[in-house]
């Protein structure tokens, strides 16, 4: 048996083997002066007389019957009077023999006192741990002091400093110290010690201890002189690192006597530094996030616009002071309340939809109307909810932006009642120059009914009547009735003066009904109009009238624009799909063109090529064109003529 084996030849404690009846067989040497003090050791004495147990007790039997059996006496051969020996008897399976281990008294004690100063520290470590559980950061430099206080009694110490080495120079600051009473003065935080060999030990992260001054190296300088004057007869130095980055040390003076510094000290306050170490980094941080939250929290009260964070529990996390001020209510009113106790019912019952959306991690963004409250009246509000997500992509809340633009609102309306009332005077003048082929369109089929009318009377007179051809030309006066009729309704419609009215637009008989109102300028001018319209476009959204008016300035200029030109005067006007989220008009004629660095220019108010013209045409066409969400470009150079493009969003892709 290796193990018995080991026992036997080991020199710990007194190990012998016993057979059956008691009689001791085999034992280390340490037996051997204790068996030589037994009377009768050459007869091979017991296992009672070793155990020095009374004759009629059966030491065999009874660790026989319990496996184990455990005696503690006086021990007639321990050696020394006033020690006992503890006995462990011990049955070996599978055969007759046991074996016993004994172990002098005073060895035992300080096994259990180790153990016992053991379970103490672990009691200190947690107590000191607990200290800065969930602590503010305003307390933590109390805790420090008080833990220091602690860590100071438990050790024996007189003086105990955590300090913070400076970053990149030879000296550190005390951050806490404690001192016994009466044993010395603390270090003053106040006051950075230049230790410049001392602080190259502390960087290199192992510990540093004298037994006694004179155990400081001689070139040590500084610290040698700082140990003098200060009295200081034996110190330990433990580094501290918080999650691998250099904090500091603990400096552990003694003014009184020299002292060892055992390595499981070391190690135990080594530990318990690393758990101030890491209540100063916290603080430290926290200090950090409040000069950070701070420093957001300046710019957002600076901003005009409402600001706030919702947390995952619709609860506000922060706001800015616009939104207090906007609500009429103060900052402890918003706080941590749900956004139904902040915003009312009325107005959750509105946002709840875009909350809901955004807490699924959706960007959310919308216009609506909200009573103030408490107030009769109403604001027109743009919000935008943004998600935070966390590192695994899960929702913690989002921010919330909100502007306040019902002032820019009407002032929107406001222009936006300028432009109706300025393109309803340029479509007005554009009456003016279309006149002339409105006054023959509307002769053509005035003339038609006079005809008519002149021939049924002739077949009324007749003998008999003929009712027949007085109905086929009463059918006709009837269809130009009704022609005459369109062009003074699409004239009346292109001239009346309405609020700017939005509608679904086709664009391809947008184009087709202002070619049926300018065909005939387009005979006056003697012009071929062409089209190439594009099949299955999209609609688009807008006022109908003034999208007319911009096509019809478009033509009309064509055609001037074709005047002084040859024979060969063709206008084509095309729509097409140029690109995604694009609808395009475009109308080209074979005029002299405009120069590219004019291609911007013509856009601009009061700009004219034209003899008698305003200026405005196209500068009120652009105007259109944007406020429809689109844009009006011109595209010059080419030979001949010149080319304008007239792009809208289609109806899907307008929010």
């Amino acid at each position: 048996m290796p193990l018995l084996e080991s026992l036997l030849r080991s020199a710990v404690g007194f190990v012998f083997l016993f057979d059956a009846g008691g009689r001791i067989q085999r034992w280390n040497g340490n037996m051997i002066p204790l068996l030589e003090g037994i009377r009768g050791a050459a007869a091979a004495p017991g296992i009672r007389e070793v155990l020095g147990l009374d004759p009629q007790r059966d030491p065999v039997g009874e660790m026989c019957a319990a496996g184990t059996l455990v005696v503690e006496g006086p021990g007639l051969g321990a050696p020394d009077g006033d020690e006992e020996i503890a006995w462990v008897l011990h049955r070996i399976d599978g055969t007759q023999h046991g074996i016993a281990i004994g172990l002098v008294e005073p060895r035992r004690k300080r096994v259990e006192e180790a153990l016992e100063r053991r379970l103490r520290f672990q009691q200190l470590a947690s107590t000191i741990s607990a200290r800065f559980v969930n602590l503010a950061a305003r307390e933590v430099d109390r805790e420090i002091s008080a833990g220091l206080g602690l860590l100071g009694e438990f050790f024996q110490l007189e003086r105990c400093t955590l300090v913070e080495v400076q970053t990149n120079t030879k000296s550190y600051q005390p951050l806490h110290s404690w001192v016994k009473t009466g044993a010395a003065a603390p270090l003053d935080s106040h006051t950075r010690q230049f230790m410049p060999m001392l602080t190259d030990r502390i960087r290199g992260g192992e510990p540093y201890f004298f037994r006694g001054r004179e155990e400081i190296p001689h070139n040590w300088v500084h610290e040698r002189r700082f140990a003098e004057v200060a009295g200081i007869k034996a110190a330990l130095v433990v580094p501290l690192k918080v999650g691998g980055t250099f904090l500091g040390a603990f400096l552990i003076d003694s003014f009184t006597c020299e002292r060892d510094w055992p390595s499981e000290i070391v190690e135990e306050l080594r530990f318990l530094g690393g758990i101030f170490a890491n209540a100063v980094a916290r603080r430290r941080a926290d200090a950090r996030l409040a000069g950070s939250e701070k420093r957001v929290r300046m710019i957002a009260d600076a901003l005009p616009g409402l600001i706030a964070y919702v947390g995952g529990d619709r609860r506000y996390r922060f706001n800015n002071q616009a939104y207090e001020q906007w609500h009429g209510i103060a900052a402890d009113e918003v706080y941590g309340k749900t956004m139904r106790e902040v915003l009312g019912e009325e107005v959750y019952a509105q946002v709840k939809p875009y909350v809901d959306e955004a807490l699924t991690g959706v960007p959310v963004r919308y216009r609506m109307d909200v009573p103030l409250l408490g107030e009769e009246d109403t604001r027109f509000i743009e919000a935008s909810y943004v998600p935070h997500l966390d590192p695994a992509g899960q929702v913690l809340g989002f921010y919330s932006l909100v502007q306040d633009i019902t002032d820019r609102r009407a002032a929107e309306m406001q222009a936006q009642r300028q432009r109706d009332e300025l393109a309803h005077v340029t479509r007005v003048a554009t009456l003016g120059e279309l006149a002339a082929s409105m006054v023959h369109e509307l002769n053509q089929p005035l003339a038609a009914m006079l005809s008519s009318a002149q021939a049924a009377v002739r077949f009324l007179a007749a003998d008999p009547p003929n009712l027949a051809e007085v109905e086929a030309a009463l059918q006709y006066i009837i269809a130009d009735d009704r022609r005459a009729s369109e062009v003074v309704r699409s004239l009346r419609a292109f001239a009346v003066k309405g609020e700017h009215m939005t509608q679904r637009v086709e664009i391809n008989p947008l184009v087709e009904e202002v070619l049926f109102l300018l065909r005939n300028d387009a005979s006056l001018h003697n012009v071929v109009v062409t089209t190439d319209l594009a099949p299955a476009l999209p609609p688009t959204r807008g006022d109908r009238v003034q999208l007319q008016q911009v096509l019809v300035n478009l033509v009309l200029n064509g055609f001037e624009a074709m005047a002084g030109s040859g024979e060969e005067r063709e206008l084509a006007i095309r729509t097409s799909l140029p690109a995604p989220g694009e609808v395009r008009i475009s109308v080209s004629d074979t005029g002299p063109g405009i120069a590219p660095e004019l291609c911007e220019k013509v856009f601009d108010a009061f700009f004219t090529t034209k003899q008698a013209g305003m200026g405005m045409g196209l500068s009120i066409s652009r105007s259109i064109a944007e406020a429809h969400g689109g844009s009006l470009r011109a595209v010059g150079g080419g030979n001949p003529g010149a080319t304008f493009h007239l792009t809208l969003p289609p109806l899907a892709e307008i929010s």
